[in-house]
């Protein structure tokens, strides 16, 4: 009896040796296993960095001349539909003028120039003026006024590229006017754009106008490349390893941020894995940007 259970304390001492050295040999294998990490590299390079802020405005047609009748009267009709190309002196609509016990013929109301033609909604009978225009003609351009905030004033310039989003449509247009007054009450300044002229927009349609509102050049990186928090940092590759280096940044604008210290064109920036590395971590470069 005593034989046996000496026997079954010595199995049981075996087995829980046995057990610890696989434990510790199975430690020792996943410790001496390195992760890889996978990434893209580029180089900071030097360029414009711009920021842009998008600010809702109207479509206009320029230029947009009011068609005006020469003198009082009822109106008669349209001679043409919304929307015709007219001529220049082309009839466009008729004004009776007649006084009780007075006929006259018929007033003619012609175009002042060629274009689209836009006419208001009038009843026949309504009484009009040379006060008030019965028709638009709209010319081939097409233009927006923007109201840009005030602290922005002496940062839009006259050329610059921009663009505007409508429902499914991107229009691209220049600023060709900025105005040197902030309006006291709305503390906005105006900024004209033209745009190229397209079909599938609508003079008054609204549209929201991306303007660019602040300029740098210099060294710089795309916004994704660049870590912001805690503190603006990027991650770059040096003997097959990840490391954190913090930069010091300017302008951060639509595409790029602008790098002022901590960064030389040389240094290979992760760009593709820069969100799951961590300093020290060995990676794998799989493609130079």
């Amino acid at each position: 009896m005593k034989r046996r259970n000496w026997m079954v304390i010595l199995l049981g001492t075996g087995l829980l040796m046995g057990a610890g050295a696989c434990k510790k040999r199975g430690t020792q294998t996943r410790a001496t296993i390195e992760r890889v990490v996978p990434v893209r590299v580029g180089f900071a390079d030097s360029g414009g960095v711009v920021k842009t802020l998008p600010i809702p405005a109207i479509l206009k047609a320029k230029p947009q001349t009011p068609v005006m009748p020469d003198v009082p009267g009822k109106f008669v009709e349209f001679t043409v539909r919304e929307g015709e190309q007219v001529r220049k002196d082309q009839v466009i609509a008729y004004l009776d003028r007649s006084l009780p016990g007075v006929p006259f013929s018929p007033a003619e109301v012609r175009a002042p120039v060629a274009g689209r033609v836009h006419l208001t909604v009038l009843d026949p009978g309504t009484r009009v003026s040379p006060e008030r225009p019965l028709a638009f003609i709209l010319g081939h351009r097409l233009e927006a006024v923007v109201e840009a905030p005030e602290r922005y004033a002496g940062h839009v310039r006259v050329g610059d590229q921009t663009f505007a989003l409508t429902q499914g449509d991107t229009l691209w247009g220049t600023v060709t006017w900025v105005g040197q007054m902030i309006d006291p009450r709305s503390r906005t300044f105006q900024v004209r754009v033209a745009f190229r002229p397209t079909a599938r927009v609508t003079p008054g349609q609204s549209v929201e106008v991306w303007l660019p509102v602040a300029h740098a050049e210099g060294l710089r990186l795309p916004r994704q490349v660049v870590l912001l928090y805690p503190e603006p940092h990027v991650f770059l590759v040096r003997d097959g390893r990840a490391h954190k280096r913090r930069v010091q940044v300017g302008l951060r604008g639509d595409r790029y941020i602008q790098i002022l210290k901590g960064l030389s064109p040389n240094d290979s920036v992760i760009v593709v894995g820069n969100r799951v590395v961590r300093e020290g971590d060995r990676v794998k470069v799989e493609r130079t940007s």
